[in-house]
């Protein structure tokens, strides 16, 4: 494979190699929700500079050809299926008559360690959000039975002071 490094971080899953000029892929930082599947999936992105291409297709590791799982102008997305497998993902634009050109293609190395702690991660964050939500609601809930607790104590305060004057 040809390609050279473009980005790299402290996070080498968030490195990604570009292999043409028209095409640059890398892999998202955080984990994505897919709503079908019900869970939180590795998503690639592969960018057109070129802006004729209309479709890429994805190679995973194992030579499996995979369709984007989204796209939106020149930018294709591919969720990764759990588990994530470790190797070089490839994104190469399709031409009209649907093949491959070699001449518009770009890698991503994915590993499956780093996916699986991406995955885990964001699972934690959004079980989190959901107990601080239910936590929020009940905090709201015992505010108002502590107010009407007052409200009620102050009511017999009252009448304990009125029947003690009479």
């Amino acid at each position: 494979m040809q390609g050279r490094l473009i980005h790299g971080s402290n996070f080498p899953h968030l490195s990604y190699l570009k292999a043409t000029s028209t095409l640059e892929i890398r892999q998202e930082p955080r984990a994505v929700y897919n709503k079908q599947t019900g869970q939180f999936h590795v998503q690639l992105t592969c960018i057109s500079h070129h802006g004729t291409t209309r479709a890429v297709i994805w190679t995973n590791p194992l030579g499996h050809q995979l369709n984007s799982s989204s796209s939106d102008g020149d930018e294709f997305r591919l969720l990764l299926p759990n588990p994530v497998t470790s190797g070089l993902y490839d994104c190469c634009a399709l031409a009209p008559n649907k093949t491959c050109l070699e001449s518009s293609s770009a890698s991503v190395l994915v590993d499956n360690v780093d996916a699986s702690f991406m995955v885990m991660e964001a699972e934690h964050s959004d079980r989190l959000k959901r107990m601080d939500a239910k936590f929020s609601k009940m905090n709201d809930e015992q505010s108002v039975l502590l107010q009407n607790l007052n409200d009620e104590n102050k009511g017999l305060k009252q009448q304990m002071e009125t029947l003690q004057s009479e």
